[in-house]
């Protein structure tokens, strides 16, 4: 319904929804380059959507976040945020972890903005207390949501590297990740559902 009605959809869940969409194509697409991958005979890794997806998803946080405050200068500084995090994740991938490696530090920096934007979006939101019933707030699903991943995603990446080599807790952190996955479909299928539930009821 969101994706039906996308022009009556306000833009903070447009920026979701292309999130979604993009999260989509991706998975497709690594279906078929996995499948591609063992009939090859050199092949290569998948890290590279990685790269590309973790570049798109910071943009599209970062605007979906910039769309809940009104203040010129803090517009701005979401601007400058948006640009620094765009050229570090370009550094990054030029000069320390190439499009063949797993984006460390750039998962870690887009981790840290979300969770400090998560932050800022609950200390504006209460004190606007311009929402009466957070339960039936779709944001509010939403950057709690995004906190609780983002952080979990921030603790992975920080003692990821000290226990790959530790098969048995190596695999409890990849399961940690799925369900991190898992829990954040769940949110935005909530929030998405409490969207159209509002598309509906305005038509």
């Amino acid at each position: 319904m969101v994706f039906y009605n996308w022009k009556r959809s306000n833009p903070p869940i447009l920026y979701i929804s292309i999130i979604i969409l993009i999260t989509l194509f991706l998975d497709a697409f690594n279906i078929y380059y996995i499948s591609d991958y063992y009939k090859s005979d050199h092949p290569k890794n998948n890290l590279f959507v990685l790269h590309i997806f973790t570049i798109c998803e910071g943009i599209l946080l970062i605007l979906y976040f910039r769309s809940f405050f009104n203040k010129y200068w803090v517009k701005n500084s979401f601007v400058a945020l948006l640009i620094g995090f765009v050229g570090l994740a370009l550094s990054n991938i030029i000069f320390w972890e190439s499009l063949d490696e797993f984006p460390a530090i750039t998962r870690t920096i887009e981790c840290t903005i979300i969770m400090i934007l998560s932050i800022f979006f609950f200390i504006n939101l209460f004190q606007q207390s311009s929402v009466s019933n957070l339960i039936q707030y779709n944001h509010f699903w939403l950057a709690s949501g995004l906190l609780l991943f983002f952080a979990g995603t921030f603790f992975m990446n920080i003692v990821g590297s000290l226990v790959i080599h530790k098969n048995n807790l190596g695999f409890n952190i990849y399961d940690i990740h799925s369900f991190l996955n898992i829990f954040l479909n769940i949110i935005y299928t909530i929030a998405l559902w409490i969207s159209s539930r509002r598309l509906i009821s305005a038509q």
